[in-house]
């Protein structure tokens, strides 16, 4: 009797996930359809991240409305993507044109060390020194240097607020992480204007979402386990935004920044980078 029971409670569940199978099929034909209808709008956008974000704002306003299902939302931000070749140089500014990479810091605790590790990575490196990390900061806002060395976290990961606060307030990207040895573990940001070029491997996508509640970012980590990606968590560290990151491959990364400029309005791209910190042997 009682296998009689679970026997029926087991065919209960097997037509329920059926079901949910068919709906989830179903949602993901209505947002292909839908991105195949509003992909057009991104052609003119391709290369300006500014006309970029605007563009998928705009067929955001559409697609909430009439996409309310992670499955449906992941499906049409893949096709998008696809459908306009989406690329970083789409969403992001990105250093290149055969220059020499200027980066500018303060050199204090271990920033000499720390630009040791991320000068191996930079194509021409040019260092200049600053006589405190708000003078480094304007340094690269007003364009007298590409990048900024600045601490980013303690050897317990926790986040140097001070630095954080900085880049925000000068709109800087997070383009690389760099772990020297000393203080068992220091962790110091590579910020600028643009992300670096020609990243491979496994990448890591930093971003800020406005009054984010609890609907909001569950719908965004729903999208980004759908999306195979490995999140580090929602931080607020002020009122009113919250920071994400997510770590996977190139394309998933890129369907998360789709989804987040698509489905959060107010979202806003803080870095492109190597999963990976350099660190210091």
């Amino acid at each position: 009797m009682e296998n009689d029971r679970f026997a029926v409670v087991r065919q209960n569940a097997d037509a329920l996930a059926s079901v949910r199978l068919k709906l989830e099929t179903g949602e993901t034909l209505v947002g292909a359809d839908a991105a195949k209808i509003l992909s057009s709008e991104l052609n003119a956008a391709r290369g300006d991240p500014a006309q970029t974000a605007e563009a998928l704002f705009r067929a955001g306003e559409t697609a909430r409305d009439i996409l309310p299902d992670t499955a449906s939302r992941l499906s049409f931000v893949r096709t998008i993507a696809a459908d306009a070749k989406i690329s970083e140089t789409d969403l992001f500014p990105v250093l290149g044109g055969g220059d020499p990479i200027r980066v500018l810091y303060a050199r204090v605790g271990a920033a000499d060390r720390a630009y040791r590790l991320v000068s191996s990575i930079l194509s021409d490196p040019r260092v200049g020194y600053a006589e405190s990390s708000s003078e480094a900061a304007e340094g690269v806002e007003n364009g007298d240097a590409d990048l900024l060395l600045l601490p980013y976290a303690d050897a317990a990961g926790n986040p140097v607020l001070s630095s954080d606060a900085l880049t925000k307030t000068h709109g800087l990207y997070l383009a690389a992480l760099a772990r020297v040895g000393v203080g068992e573990g220091l962790t110091y940001g590579l910020f600028g204007r643009a992300i670096l070029p020609g990243l491979s491997g496994r990448l890591t996508l930093h971003l800020s979402i406005p009054s984010p509640d609890a609907d909001l970012l569950a719908d965004l980590f729903a999208f980004a386990r759908g999306a195979g990606l490995i999140p580090s968590g929602a931080r607020l560290p002020d009122a009113g935004r919250a920071d994400c990151a997510f770590t996977g491959r190139r394309e998933d990364c890129l369907a998360a920044a789709v989804f987040a400029l698509t489905f959060c309005p107010g979202a806003e791209l803080r870095g492109w980078r190597v999963a990976q910190p350099l660190f210091e042997r």
